[in-house]
């Protein structure tokens, strides 16, 4: 009966070595990359209740195109969006508006164009009264220019 000799061959030593040494390379890096991922902080606000739909929005305002004389009538219009507007308030400031007191996330306001203004400004503010720390962020703002009668009566 005849013999059978079954050669194995291994791959040489130096590949081998190499191998491992990329693998243990690679491992290293992972876990570091999984260490810094897990340990870097989140933004100072993130994590607050509302955040991410304050930071979101925007805003838009319609003014009466210029120019605008003393007592005409003129009409302005807002409105602020959000993906979410869950806690969003906001405010107006300028003519026909307080600033301190909420407006609603869309309107309008007819008033008449006050004298003894250059320009007639509105400025529109949104904050949210989920966050633990309320801020305000304008979020648009409109510009009108008086016609001369309305500087000087």
């Amino acid at each position: 009966m005849p013999r059978y000799t079954v050669e194995r061959t291994y791959a040489p030593l130096r590949w081998r070595s190499q191998t491992a040494a990329l693998l243990a390379i690679a491992m290293a890096i992972v876990t570091i990359a999984t260490v810094v991922a897990v340990n870097t902080p989140a933004p100072a606000l993130a994590d607050e209740p509302g955040a991410p739909c304050f930071y979101a929005a925007t805003g838009h305002i319609t003014a009466p195109p210029s120019p605008v004389f003393i007592g005409q009538s003129i009409t302005v219009q807002w409105s602020v969006s959000s993906y979410c507007d869950t806690g969003l308030l906001a405010y107006m400031r300028g003519p026909g508006f307080y600033g301190t007191e909420p407006v609603g996330l869309t309107g309008l306001l007819q008033l008449h164009a006050p004298p003894g203004q250059g320009t007639l400004t509105w400025e529109l503010f949104v904050s949210d009264d989920e966050m633990d720390n309320p801020g305000s962020m304008q979020v648009a703002s409109a510009t009108t220019y008086c016609a001369k009668a309305c500087i000087e009566p």
